[in-house]
């Protein structure tokens, strides 16, 4: 018994090609479960494991590295119940615009084994058809990242490892090398954005992970900044690009508009009084940012700012250069 529980762990912590693990490295994770084994028995383990299942490994001087062929089929013990299927199925739909292809490849294999699931439930093998995700965004192309690279960035980001990292900032021709410390990943629009560190500077940086050209593991542990905590940053509205402090935003809106704010409003302290006919008068206190403004000027003539007057004139200049795009 002891024997099948152990062969079935490391079966667990073999990973999928590209990714691969050591015989000693895996050594190391079955003590560390509690079990008491060595390489030889490992390694015997695995060729027989081999002879049945998709196990592949390669040889790398003395060195063996295991790993699941890209195709291997899935096993899931006990089996996925319809209930998980149909979870897996809707992920997937959510998933599908918000990342790109190269990260939800690696859940193919879940997803198939769902919808495989679902169409032998009677009752369920409907949803497939009845379930859909649309984005209130403009629909766009998602980036292509390569695989390889993410593969590194992600590893390192697991082991809190640094990486060497070749990355072309947007308007430049040539990309850059920097050893970077990656703190978290940020899945936005169809964008995937790391954000780090680098070199040993203390200051946070988005890089987004299709614009890496190159990446090498380093051996060389992070170091966080003191304090730093990914909610945290996200929450401070690190992307939405502040522009300034907190501003008592005022504005004129249509009815349009309002039916929207007071479904879903801009701030816990948001104010709706009635102006004139077919339109209101909208404040609150809100953190000033380039993502504030790119969402009022989505409404055009909809809206119009009031305070404060900086912001006011900031969209006075914007209207003034539409113009003249069309006249």
């Amino acid at each position: 018994m002891d024997a099948a529980l152990r062969q079935i762990e490391m079966m667990r912590l073999i990973p999928r090609s590209p990714r691969s693990i050591t015989v000693s490295r895996l050594s190391e994770m079955l003590v560390s479960e509690g079990y008491a084994i060595n390489v030889r028995t490992i390694q015997r383990d695995l060729n027989a494991l081999a002879s049945i299942f998709d196990l592949r490994n390669d040889a790398v001087g003395r060195t063996q590295k295991w790993y699941w062929g890209k195709d291997a089929e899935m096993l899931d013990i006990p089996g996925m119940s319809p209930q998980t299927a149909l979870t897996m199925f809707m992920t997937e739909l959510f998933l599908y615009d918000q990342l790109p292809r190269s990260i939800t490849s690696h859940l193919s294999h879940h997803f198939e084994q769902a919808r495989e699931v679902l169409q032998k439930q009677g009752e369920l093998s409907s949803w497939t058809d009845k379930v859909r995700v649309v984005p209130r965004t403009q629909r766009l192309i998602p980036p292509k990242i390569d695989e390889d690279v993410v593969a590194v960035i992600y590893d390192a980001l697991l082991n809190n490892r640094k990486f060497l990292g070749s990355y072309l900032k947007r308007g430049m021709r040539v990309s850059k090398e920097y050893p970077v410390s990656p703190l978290g990943l940020v899945f936005r629009d169809g964008v995937t954005y790391l954000v780090a560190t680098l070199r040993e500077y203390p200051d946070v940086r988005q890089m987004a992970l299709h614009r890496f050209r190159n990446a090498e593991r380093l051996d060389e542990g992070i170091k966080s900044p003191k304090g730093f905590k990914l909610d945290h940053y996200i929450n401070e509205g690190e992307f939405d690009y502040p522009e300034g402090d907190f501003i008592n935003l005022e504005f004129k809106a249509r009815n349009f508009v309002i039916q929207a704010l007071r479904e879903t409003p801009l701030s816990h302290n948001q104010g709706i009084r009635p102006f004139e006919e077919g339109w209101v008068i909208v404040s609150c206190r809100i953190k000033e940012t380039q993502q504030l403004r790119w969402w009022l000027l989505g409404f055009g003539a909809q809206v119009e700012v009031l305070e404060p007057p900086h912001l006011r004139e900031w969209f006075n200049q914007r209207a003034l250069e539409m113009s003249n795009l069309y006249n």
